[in-house]
């Protein structure tokens, strides 16, 4: 362990706040019944999950939320508090034998990082009480610091939890909650307002259920949300309505139960109306992602979560769904409004504009009597910083005109998990004010930079197909483009098995699409 160390936090600078929108959208990952974990509160508005196995030699993962861009630590001691550091506050943690600095640095637009802690293997640990608790910068924080929770656990032996399972030669823990997406289609009319009835039940035993919740839902007059079950362990916290389907998202907390976690199998019953999606979800397998498809108003998925079997990386965000590669994203699309994504990434924007929207790019589809012919590439949708030269959304979430802005600005693409990035269409980084920068920054704050030249990808209305290159995200070598080539550098120590951040900044107008990359899902 380290010596204690003053955490040194500027308090005077004003920062947007931004909400975490990738809370519901994941599972998270409980802990033994056999092994006390304990949370201890904190102050302001920030927050601490803990996912992983607290055995000797395990590896958990941290995910840390505060206010966007300002600066965070999280910390780890030997014992629990609590330890009062005057002008800060009061942490849960035990500073008398120094403490080690888990991770530090700078948030994203979104306020969320993701760390990784080894914890020690050594026997004469266990028994060992171990503390985590991280703070950051917040304006509008007693003392201007926010302090998470605590997550406080004695260290157990390998092989102490009674509660895992194997899957693929890996052993996995159970959870103790989980967020789903449940794609309802709509193949029998819609009676306004239609009653919504969200169910989950043992997986073996459909009777057996452990919460639900049921409400009025009209799309034109949507109920207010979160709405919460009478327990308070189901919690709804999105629908959105497109021309054939209903997404519902929600979430399920069972810790504070008897046994602290979920059966191994869960049945869950989603309808609107006379519509009904069912699905069973084996929970060790941890993530939780649906596609869904048009077959019945009885619905039965055939695709297996994330992590009961291995990743079919690389994985391809093409802007046609959500990342939950099932909700589907329409034409003028306001990303800005509500947090469409956050199950592997959260998007967000900077700049002079209206923020990030979609534009379809299909040649002849809804854009081409637009005012950007420059953008119709053939790639479907893509994303854009909206002008706001054309800010009007007749209705609210999709702008009438997408347009993308020639004042630029940045898009930014917050990890949920450690990533590995392999490459990224870039549409109209032509000549003029056209150029283009990509800040690929790892979890310890190294950056990977690359910069793209006006002329790159040509303009497909001035110089003919295809109007859009594929910028490759694993090397440093030169790419020669349209008419200029593009460069790039990085830190030293930069790990890119290990991204948490992608900015890609716009110096004019210009779009991207087709992100690809592999999330490291532990």
């Amino acid at each position: 362990m380290q010596s204690v160390q003053k955490l040194e936090i500027p308090v005077n600078r004003w920062v947007r706040r931004i909400a975490i929108a990738a809370a519901v959208l994941v599972a998270v990952i409980g802990f033994q019944s056999g092994v006390a974990v304990a949370q201890c509160s904190g102050q302001g508005n920030a927050t601490l999950v803990m996912k992983g196995r607290t055995e000797l030699g395990s590896t958990v993962k941290f995910k840390i939320g505060g206010a966007g861009h300002e600066r965070f630590k999280l910390l780890s001691t030997m014992g629990a508090g609590p330890s009062e550091i005057p002008g800060v506050g009061t942490f849960c943690l035990d500073f008398s034998a120094g403490k080690t600095v888990v991770a530090s640095g700078t948030f994203g637009p979104h306020g969320v990082r993701s760390a990784y802690w080894t914890l020690p293997d050594d026997p004469s640990l266990v028994g060992e009480t171990f503390a985590f608790q991280a703070a950051s910068t917040d304006p509008e924080a007693p003392n201007g610091v926010a302090i998470s929770n605590a997550w406080v656990f004695e260290l157990s032996d390998v092989g102490a939890s009674d509660i895992c399972t194997e899957k693929g030669g890996a052993e996995v823990c159970g959870v103790a909650s989980i967020g789903f997406i449940a794609p309802v289609y709509i193949v029998e009319p819609l009676e306004e307002p239609a009653d919504v009835r969200v169910c989950v039940s043992t997986g073996d035993d459909p009777q057996s259920i452990l919460d639900e919740v049921t409400f009025a839902w009209s799309p034109d007059a949507p109920p207010t949300l979160p709405l919460v079950s009478a327990s308070g362990r189901l919690t709804v916290t999105k629908i959105t309505h497109h021309s054939d389907a209903v997404v519902v998202m929600a979430s399920l907390d069972m810790s504070d139960t008897a046994s602290g976690r979920l059966p191994d199998l869960v049945r869950i019953e989603t309808s609107v109306g006379e519509n009904l999606l069912v699905r069973e979800l084996d929970t060790v397998c941890g993530e939780p992602l649906f596609v869904g498809k048009k077959l019945s108003p009885f619905y039965v998925s055939d695709l297996e979560p994330y992590l009961c079997e291995t990743i079919d990386c690389p994985l391809t965000l093409d802007f046609e769904t959500e990342d939950d590669f099932a909700t589907p994203l329409d034409n003028g699309q306001d990303i800005s409004t509500e947090p469409e994504f956050g199950v592997l990434v959260a998007i967000d924007s900077s700049g002079n504009n209206q923020g990030a929207a979609v534009f379809d790019t299909t040649i002849d589809g809804p854009n081409a009597a637009g005012p950007d012919p420059d953008l119709l590439v053939g790639l479907g949708n893509a994303m854009i910083l909206q002008s706001n030269d054309s800010p009007t959304q007749s209705t609210p979430g999709y702008f009438d005109t997408p347009n993308d802005s020639a004042r630029g600005g940045s898009l930014y693409f917050d990890f949920v998990y450690r990533s590995e990035l392999t490459s990224i269409d870039l549409i109209d980084i032509d000549t003029g004010p056209q150029s283009a920068a990509l800040y690929l920054t790892d979890s310890e704050g190294r950056q990977r930079t690359y910069f793209v030249p006006a002329g790159w990808t040509g303009d497909v209305e001035g110089d003919g197909p295809p109007g859009y290159a594929t910028l490759d995200l694993t090397t440093l070598e030169d790419q020669p483009g349209f008419a200029s080539t593009a460069t790039a550098s990085e830190d030293p120590g930069f790990d890119p098995e290990s991204v948490v951040t992608l900015e890609v900044f716009f110096e004019g107008s210009g779009a991207t699409d087709n992100l690809v990359f592999c999330p490291d899902i532990p």
